[in-house]
This record gives C-alpha cells, sequence and structure tokens, in this order.
C-alpha cells in the first residue's frame, strides 16, 4: 500500500469499514484497488460450493413464504453484511425429483464443500440406503454439512436417519401445539401482544450463546458487535442436543458402507457434539387455539467439529423458521420482517442473524480447503492498519530463516494481531485462526491439543471447569502470540511489499500453502520453546540468587 493510499483510507469517512470488511464481501464499500484484484484472485481459487436440499414447500422463490432467498443472497456474498466465503450455490428440491444416489454432478468432496439439508417434509425418517449412504461417505470424506427442520417430525424424512445428524437434534417428540410446545414468539410487537403473525416482524427472539473457558462464544456466533444474541422468533420450534456417553458411542451402519465410529474419539477422548446456543420457550401468545405454554430452556443450535477427527463438521438449528423469508423479510406477511427505517434497512438484529448465516459457511468449510481462509486472513492484515504500518518497523528475517529470530518481537506482533482480530471478527477469533494454522499445517495430535490446552475438548464435554485445568505453566498463551506473529514475519518475507502484486506470487503460495505453514508452523514451535527454555533457566537463576 503506498502513502497516498494509506492516508486516503485513514482520513476518509467510510474508512472504518474498509478496516473492518474481510475481504470476501466488496459490494457496499468503497475498498482500494489491490483488494478488488484480491477478491478476484480468491473467487478464483477458494469459492465454496454449497449445494441447498429442500423438498415439499420448501422454496427458492423471492416471494415465498417458506423461500430460502434471503439466506441464499447471504452466502453468495450480496448480504448486509460480508459473507464469510465466497459460494456458488446450487438449489435443489427432492420434490422435483432430486436424488442424492442418481444427482449429476454426484454428492462427493470433489463437486461439494457443503450440503444444507432444509426438510419440510412429516413423516418416518427415509430407508432410503443408497441416499444415507452418499451423506454418509461425504460427512466422513471431510464434506460439511448444516441441518433442520421444524416442529414434530418436520424434517425427519429428509434427516432423521443421517449420521451424527440424527442425535443432534430432535426429529420426532416437540409438538405443535399445547403447553409443552417450544413457542420464542415472547415479544409482545408493536400492538403489544404476542401473537403468531409477530414472527415476521422486527423484533427477534433473544439467545443465550454458551462461551468458552476465555468467555468467547462459538465460532459460529462470533460478531464484532458481541456474541450474536439473536434469532428469529416461531410458536412452534424443536430443539438441539449435545448427547454424552452411551448416546455416543458405537457405530454407525448403512448397507454398502463398512460400519464407522459415529463419534470416534479424539486422543483418547470422548468427543461429541456441543450446544452453541440455548433460547427461552416463554411466550406470552394469546393467539386461539395456541393457550400457554410451559416456560423452558433448549437448545436453540447444535455443532459438531468433526476437524478434530478428520471429518466433516455439522451443524444442526431448531427450525428452517430461522432461514425462512417470512421470519426474515415478512413475506406473505403484513410486516417487513427485520427490517426498519424509510427507506427499508436491515436493523441491528438482522444483521447478526446474517452473521450467522456467514458463520455457518465458515465454520462447515472442509478442513483440506481451510487454508484460502487463513491465508486470506493473513493477507489482508499484513497490508491493512494497523498491523502494516506496526511490521514496518520490525526487522526482515534473513532468508533461509534462522533457527531463533528475535521471538519478543514475534510475540509483540502476536499481540497486535490478537487485537485486530477480535475487533474485526469477535471474540475468539485468535484462537480460531491459531487452530486452523494448525490444522493446515498438519500438526501432530499431541501438539495441537497443547497447544489449544484441550479447551475445545474440555467445552464440548461440558467437564467442570476448574482453575487447574486452565493452569498456563509452560506459557501456551505466550506461545501462541509467537507463534501466529512468527507466521505473519515468514509470509511476509514471500510476499511482495506492493499489494497490487499479490496476485502474480498468491498463485504460487496458494498452492503450497499446507507445506509452506507446515514449515513455518515447525520452526516457530521450536524457537518458542528454545525461547521459553531460555526464560526458565534464567529464572531459575535468578530463585537460586535469591535463595
Amino acid at each position: 500500500m503506498n502513502t497516498e493510499d494509506f492516508l486516503c483510507t485513514a482520513l476518509n469517512p467510510t474508512s472504518f469499514w474498509r478496516i473492518t470488511m474481510p475481504i470476501w464481501n466488496r459490494q457496499d464499500v468503497l475498498i482500494s484497488a489491490w483488494k478488488r484484484d484480491w477478491y478476484m484472485f480468491l473467487k478464483k481459487r477458494c469459492t465454496q460450493r454449497i449445494l441447498i436440499v429442500t423438498d415439499t414447500s420448501g422454496s427458492f422463490d423471492l416471494a415465498n413464504s417458506t423461500g430460502l432467498t434471503e439466506l441464499i443472497r447471504v452466502l453468495k456474498g450480496s448480504g448486509d453484511v460480508p459473507a464469510a466465503v465466497p459460494a456458488i450455490v446450487t438449489e435443489v428440491s427432492k420434490a422435483s425429483g432430486f436424488n442424492f444416489s442418481t444427482a449429476s454432478p454426484a454428492v462427493t468432496t470433489a463437486n461439494y464443500d457443503q450440503v444444507w439439508l432444509f426438510g419440510f417434509r412429516s413423516g418416518e425418517p427415509s430407508s432410503d440406503a443408497s441416499e444415507i449412504r452418499v451423506l454418509a461417505q461425504f460427512m466422513e470424506s471431510g464434506g460439511g454439512v448444516f441441518a433442520t427442520g421444524d416442529h414434530s417430525t418436520i424434517g425427519n424424512p429428509l434427516c432423521g436417519a443421517l449420521p451424527r445428524i440424527r442425535k443432534m437434534r430432535e426429529w420426532v417428540a416437540v409438538p405443535m401445539g399445547g403447553p409443552t410446545r417450544i413457542d420464542t414468539v415472547n415479544n409482545p410487537g408493536i400492538d403489544g401482544v404476542a401473537r403468531s403473525s409477530d414472527q415476521g416482524d422486527h423484533f427477534p427472539q433473544t439467545m443465550y450463546p454458551l462461551l468458552d473457558a476465555s468467555s468467547a462464544p462459538h465460532p459460529l456466533l462470533r460478531s464484532p458487535a458481541g456474541a450474536i444474541n439473536v434469532l428469529p422468533d416461531h410458536p412452534h420450534e424443536s430443539e438441539c442436543y449435545a448427547p454424552r456417553g452411551a448416546n455416543i458411542t458405537g457405530n454407525f451402519s448403512v448397507a454398502g458402507l463398512a460400519p464407522f465410529p459415529e463419534f470416534p474419539t479424539v486422543g483418547g477422548l470422548e468427543h461429541g457434539p456441543q450446544l452453541v446456543a440455548i433460547s427461552m420457550s416463554a411466550s406470552l401468545n394469546v393467539d386461539p387455539g395456541k393457550g400457554a405454554v410451559n416456560p423452558r430452556c433448549f437448545g436453540a443450535i447444535s455443532a459438531y467439529d468433526g476437524h478434530l477427527a478428520n471429518k466433516g463438521r455439522v451443524v444442526c438449528d431448531s427450525t428452517w423458521h430461522h432461514f425462512v423469508n417470512m421470519n426474515l423479510n415478512g413475506a406473505d406477511y403484513a410486516g417487513d420482517g427485520l427490517r426498519e427505517g424509510m427507506p427499508l434497512m436491515a436493523n441491528a438484529a438482522y444483521k447478526q442473524i446474517q452473521r450467522y448465516f456467514a458463520n455457518i459457511a465458515d465454520y462447515l468449510t472442509p478442513k483440506n480447503r481451510k487454508w484460502c481462509r487463513v491465508f486470506d486472513m493473513i493477507v489482508v492484515e499484513l497490508f491493512d492498519y494497523p498491523i502494516w504500518e506496526e511490521i514496518m518497523v520490525l526487522p526482515e528475517l534473513s532468508r533461509p530463516f534462522p533457527d531463533f529470530p528475535q521471538w519478543p518481537r514475534a510475540i509483540e506482533l502476536g499481540k497486535l494481531i490478537k487485537a485486530s482480530l477480535s475487533e474485526k471478527f469477535g471474540n475468539g477469533a485468535f484462537d480460531g485462526l491459531i487452530e486452523d494454522v494448525l490444522d493446515v499445517a498438519e500438526t501432530g495430535e499431541e501438539v495441537r491439543f497443547a497447544i489449544n490446552n484441550n479447551l475445545r475438548l474440555l467445552t464440548s464435554q461440558n467437564k467442570e471447569r476448574s482453575m487447574k485445568q486452565y493452569d498456563d505453566p509452560v506459557g501456551i498463551e505466550e506461545l501462541k502470540l509467537g507463534l501466529i506473529g512468527r507466521v505473519f514475519l515468514a509470509l511476509k518475507a514471500q510476499l511482495p511489499d506492493n499489494p497490487e502484486e499479490l496476485p502474480k506470487s498468491a498463485e504460487r503460495l496458494h498452492d503450497s500453502g499446507a507445506k509452506l505453514l507446515g514449515e513455518i508452523v515447525a520452526k516457530g514451535l521450536a524457537e518458542g520453546i528454545k525461547y521459553r527454555e531460555m526464560r526458565y533457566r534464567r529464572d531459575l537463576e535468578l530463585i537460586n540468587i535469591l535463595r
């Protein structure tokens, strides 16, 4: 970035949005020319291929109340918030004859990265082994899957027989009516009376994200505006689960496919799905026929991190009403959905909900395609404020890289990167980058566990938290900071000084991403451990003197 470009960015009143918007979405902000070229490179090399499947009354029609066009608009990068990854969306319906086992192109990880399932039909779970086998193989091969239905058995035929998904959400037992239904229309709306039709107004439900040991929300609910804590409301949802123990042990079997562990252990530890957020069924609804509801909390979103076991990730949601037009833009309702003002604009709640949609696509990205997101985040940080300004005063590394560069400098850079990522993407983004870097670098399982401090596993198992579990006797937090600083410094040495030349060198770096990152991480870990050993020796010497 030249001086003139930097000063224009800093002084322009739209610069805040230039700084905080990720690279993937470019429609509604002014940006530097180099970023447009960079985006086109990423779009060519990194686009996620998402297959959206629905049945019966599910629709892709803009004017239809059960249409998914608002969601698809976000996934394609045309929403009111940045899409996490650029996406090509393929829309199909089983009502029109789509079949997983005969689809062309085939539903494999060679053709798709993610499959999103929206079940609108009621009844028994599918018994078609050929279709179940295709989706099971897709998940086992690393493909990401999202699944949802609605109350009672809505969604059960499409989703209820699938591995992992069948245990992460209720597909049968939550009724549509009566006091045990799940009703989240708990805001009385503009007329002061809570009604079923209020699901189409601009008042959402409040949900409660589950935070990890560092008080960060799950990646699905991260946002620079704070943890996402809203969803569209609806008078009869289902619920999500995080089963444990005997409920997640054992193999999954389907004809034509060798049995496999449904929830494989990781590092010898149980590793099942986790609840991402809970919500409240506590409606004041007075519509005839609905009646009072018994207040209770329930699981709104569940997630399974299959990447830890080299499988695909899974996300389940309590209802497709969180994604369809009637609850978002008020289609077929008198209201305007989650939009307000003149002209109508997405309100703050709707922007957070859209960010949740984008986060799902980001989270479900297969492990072997994470490099794109990591590469993009690092490059944009390197050429944007504040890292661009700070890194200029850091010493260039000689090449080939020395065994022990100035590690304290790398730690200081890591601190700046952590602060920048937290501001732009929300609390937890730095740890998320660490996890992705270690995954892309194919770091050994034991090392990954040590660096991540087992927090993901401990959180996913809902184990009791104690200070002893999170002690940091070997300076893991400092090691994380230094490692990311080291990765940034090493990649900067591989990139041109002028960001306008980025796409030319990016092809080579992109193609060698995993191998290159693996070398950088290995060197960085060795350097950080040597530095820590040196610090301990000095500390011990000082202790001996003081004795």
